[in-house]
Formats: C-alpha cells, structure tokens, sequence
C-alpha cells in the first residue's frame, strides 16, 4: 500500500540536508540524488516505526519525487552536412534534456519558415533542393528547455559542404596554337566537389604516355604539356573530369601557326624616375598572329652578381598600346630586351639596351627650388648694390 508523500525531514531528521529524493521504505531507505546530471543512490537506515509513521500503516512504499533540470546536449548533430546539389535533402539535428527542449531553425539569422525552399520537419530542416547558394548560408538549430522553475537554451551552428559533379570554369571548346620546336600546355580547369579524376584523349584516342607529352595532375586541375618534334597537323586534344556524380569535358584544337620572328627595332626614351617608354616596330614580315611583346627586365648590379634572364621581371605588352613599364626603381640602372609573341608563343629576344630612372621627383622639386632660391638671393643682393 501507497501512502501520502511526507518530507525527508521528519524521518531522517537534520543528518542529511536533500531537496528532492525518492524514499523507498523497506528494511533500508534509497534516496536518489542527481548530481552534476548523474545518477547517485544514497541508502539510509530508517527505524520501522518512523517507516510506519511516514506511510501512515504498515504499508510497504512511500514516494516524493521531482526531477531535477537537465543541460540540452545535442546528439546526432554534425557541425558540417553533406548533401548532393538538386537534391532533397534533411538538415540533421536533434537534442536531449530535462524537460525536454523544443526545436527551431533560423538560416543566416532569420526564421527558416521565411524561405520557401525551408520546412522544419520533426527530426531536422527539409531542404526542397539543394543548390550552391546553401554552402554559404548560416544555419543555426536552437533548442529551447523551458519550464516553470527553469529556462535553457542551446545552439548549434550547423553549415552545408554542397557536393556537385565537375563545372568548366572556362569554354567548352579552346583553340590552342603552337610552332614546331615549341612548347604547348593545354589546361583542363574545373570546380568539383569530391576532386574530379582526369583522363586525356587525343585523336579520340586515350592518351596513356608519349616521351614527348607530360601530363600534370592538382586538385580539380590538370594540364597536358606537348613539345612539337613532328608535323602531324591539327591534332584534337579532349579532357574529360569525372566524379561519382557526372562527367564534363574541354575540347583543344591545335593549330599549327609559325614562330614569331624578334622586333625589327626597340628603343628606351622618355625615362623617369619611376618608369621609362619602349618604341617598338614589329617583325620585318606581316604576322597576323602577333598579339603583343614580353619585356624583360633586370635591374644591372643584380645581372653583374651573376643572375639569368630567367629570373627576370617579365612584363607583356599589348600590341598596339602604349609600351610604358612603371612600378621601376629611381636612379637605378636597369638591362632590358623584347621579344615578339604570337597565339603560340614567344620567339627570340632582342639585344640587351640599357637604361637609367631619373632621381625621385621630390629631390628634382627639392635641387630646383634651391636653384631658384640661389638665383633669388643673388638678385636681391644686385639690387641692394
């Protein structure tokens, strides 16, 4: 027999100080105490009369119980969801607590159900369809424990790795150029999430290796380099990227053009302190594949130590634009020489020419106003005489 739930205090007295217990009156008395979230069994001897003054008779249970608050924990929640683009998909979240915590989501700050691609569901957010857009938004999972002796609220900060089959990042189709002796580098460029796999075709045929063709594979990224030897003109050159979701492909069709011939002249003028001006006249024969001129450009006491024109600063110039260089050193001399390029390249480089900046134009403003003030005190001192 049940009876009436009375106070621990009047059967155990001030020897132990409990709010909330469960008592359970046999031959010994259990009390549990939740402490820091666990679980503690206290046992405690009780006289059998202060058992039967506390359940009234000779009954054998009596029970006071009153749950303490519990801390919202999330469980099953990951901080990154992976999900396919286009598809459906079910934003993860669930939480645990005393009393049990209800759920809301807010997406880049504001209520989820003000987007229509959106709907809180029991176990999580429906996603309608996934796009790119999601990658970048803020989805937030508030769990809320409200009762009333306590108010607790959580959040997880939740974010979206959108997963896509490969995206060209440039045309579909590239016409590429090139001389023989020279050098080609076909680049397959594209956005892919897991990385894409790259295979090459050329001719239509699967390219598994030649002693003149180097390929280059990087994340979502591969480049095939060809050194011409021979004249086996056009060729057509494929890259397919792949991953478990899709396929796309770049198709290069190689042009043989010739290589470019040096300018039939290049001269340095009008230098200032910070840049000077090339006068340029193309090839002596009419190429209507040129496109511009490299410069390069060392500065002379680095070229005395010792360095190559390879490490040179390189500088393209567009045909038919002013060929200025800036961004120079002032007062310093620089060994410089041009080169031709066309679609496929670059050919041989002009004789070296050397030039000098002038001074900054804060010491030039600086000599000339002390000129002027010479010349000034000199007339003062006439006119006095």
């Amino acid at each position: 027999m049940t009876s009436k739930p009375s106070g621990v205090e009047s059967l155990i007295g001030n020897s132990i100080q409990v709010i909330y217990v469960r008592v359970v009156c046999s031959s010994s008395v259990q009390k549990d105490l939740k402490l820091s979230n666990k679980l503690t069994t206290v046992s405690t001897s009780v006289a059998p009369e202060k058992m039967q003054k506390m359940s009234g008779g000779t009954g054998t249970t009596s029970t006071l119980v009153q749950n303490s608050p519990e801390p919202i924990t999330f469980r099953d929640t990951l901080a990154v969801q992976s999900f396919w683009e286009n598809d459906m998909a079910v934003i993860r979240c669930e939480a645990d607590g005393e009393p049990e915590p209800s759920l809301s989501w807010f997406v880049d700050g504001k209520h989820a159900e003000n987007f229509p691609r959106y709907q809180q569901i029991g176990d999580g957010l429906l996603v309608s369809s996934v796009t790119m857009e999601d990658e970048n938004r803020k989805f937030i999972c508030r769990a809320a424990a409200v009762s009333e002796i306590t108010s607790n609220i959580a959040i997880q900060n939740i974010r979206l790795n959108v997963l896509h089959q490969p995206k060209l990042k440039g045309p579909s189709k590239i016409s590429a150029y090139g001389y023989l002796g020279g050098r080609v580098n076909l680049t397959c460029n594209v956005d892919s999430n897991p990385p894409a796999n790259f295979t090459w075709f050329r001719n239509n045929t699967l390219f598994t290796g030649d002693d003149n063709m180097t390929v280059v594979y990087e994340k979502n990224n591969s480049t095939l380099y060809i050194n011409f030897v021979n004249n086996t003109w056009p060729e057509s050159y494929l890259c397919k990227a792949e991953n478990e979701r899709g396929s796309t492909t770049v198709e290069f069709n190689l042009r043989k053009i010739e290589k470019p011939e040096p300018p039939k002249r290049a001269k340095i003028h009008s230098a200032t302190h910070n840049s000077f001006q090339l006068e340029i006249h193309g090839p002596p024969t009419k190429d209507e594949d040129i496109v511009g001129y490299r410069v390069q450009i060392m500065e002379k006491k680095e070229m005395e130590k010792g360095k190559l024109w390879e490490v040179a600063r390189e500088v393209t110039l567009l045909k038919d634009h002013p060929y200025i260089i800036n961004d120079l050193n002032p007062n310093t001399e620089y060994v410089v020489r041009v080169t031709t390029q066309n679609r496929a390249g670059t050919g041989e480089y002009t004789n070296e020419m050397k030039t000098k900046t002038l001074r900054s134009s804060a010491s030039s403003n600086y000599r000339v106003s002390t000129a002027f003030l010479a010349l000034l005190t000199l007339f003062c001192l006439y006119r006095r005489a």
